[in-house]
């Protein structure tokens, strides 16, 4: 008796699952336009609320791309049909029960609101599996330099293109055998909300400068500052070049000059005291335009000044030129 109930159970439970999946491939259009003006808010989010608009744009015109493309495709690419699922309203339309912008904007050509079931070719259902597919497959391309740089968002771009591509063939195999579409007439749909959605996405993102289609938040790269300056400078063009020497040196004074630089160098790294590059340069321009020729050496008063040039003491420096010279 337990066992049956628990069966039961699950056997409802499954079919509740399977009536509520096979709903949402009914009405697949509808359920991501609402969720992502749902998001849209919720998040205050600028690329979704473009996303959102162009599927609003979609809606508007897909009854001026049926009337256009069904004048070539004919009648061969209409299904007949009129099935309906619980609630009483058609299965096929990929709206939910009420009203759309589709139906109302037929309202002129049959003085009433349409039916759920509109025979046009090709279906705003194939339109919009045509549009999302090519807006969200473009998005990669758009920002390839900024995924080129993230191995981990280049993985999850294609993991995302890999469920986007599962889901748009599982509402394609359920619109053939369900008999809402032909082969041809869900092809031709499909071709046309594509271009669609690439001439949204491509206005989109030039318009902006690709902060509208910026759905997954990538952290732009531009080459240019808006001034036409570059945004990222190397570290060495910040740096100012030592100044010139104000008198000539011999070739013996430039050997005892860069000595002495490279003995306070070993010694400072040797003894823990830092002495940054620019602080040598600056070092060494000013005892050459300061040393005596013939002594190479500095007075008093140039001592000090150097000192503070390497932003040392006078004990400092000898604990720094003995560690240097043992090195």
């Amino acid at each position: 008796m337990a066992e049956k109930k628990t069966l039961d159970v699950v056997t409802a439970l499954f079919k509740f699952a399977g009536d509520g999946f096979k709903y949402n491939l009914q009405t697949f259009p509808d359920t991501i336009s609402a969720a992502a003006f749902l998001f849209t808010i919720l998040f205050q989010s600028a690329p979704l609320g473009a996303l959102t608009g162009s599927i609003l744009a979609l809606n508007v015109v897909a009854p001026v791309l049926q009337k256009f493309v069904s004048g070539f495709l004919g009648d061969s690419a209409i299904v007949n049909q009129e099935g309906t699922n619980r609630a009483g309203f058609p299965s096929c339309s990929g709206h939910f029960p009420g009203v759309s912008f589709e139906r109302i904007l037929q309202l002129s050509d049959t003085k009433t609101f349409s039916d759920l079931d509109h025979n046009g070719a090709p279906s705003y259902y194939s339109m919009f599996l045509g549009f999302l597919t090519i807006y969200i497959s473009a998005l990669p391309v758009i920002y390839s330099k900024e995924i080129s740089y993230s191995p981990r968002r280049k993985a999850s771009t294609t993991t995302g293109l890999v469920i986007l591509g599962v889901v748009v063939v599982m509402c394609v195999l359920y619109r053939l055998f369900s008999s809402c579409e032909s082969v041809l007439g869900l092809s031709a749909g499909m071709l046309v909300g594509g271009l669609a959605g690439l001439l949204c996405v491509g206005f989109l993102a030039y318009i902006s400068d690709r902060r509208l289609t910026n759905i997954l938040a990538f952290p732009l790269i531009r080459n240019r500052a808006a001034d036409g300056k570059p945004i990222y400078v190397c570290e060495k063009a910040l740096k100012k070049p030592p100044p010139a020497c104000a008198k000539p040196m011999t070739q013996n004074e430039v050997t005892t000059l860069q000595s002495l630089r490279a003995v306070i160098e070993r010694g400072s790294q040797k003894v823990g005291i830092p002495i940054s590059s620019d602080k040598l340069d600056e070092f060494a321009t000013f005892y050459a335009n300061n040393a005596d020729p013939k002594t190479g050496n500095i007075d008093g008063q140039a001592q000090n000044q150097a000192l503070t040039i390497l932003g040392i003491t006078m004990e400092q420096l000898i604990q720094i030129r003995t560690a240097g010279q043992q090195a």
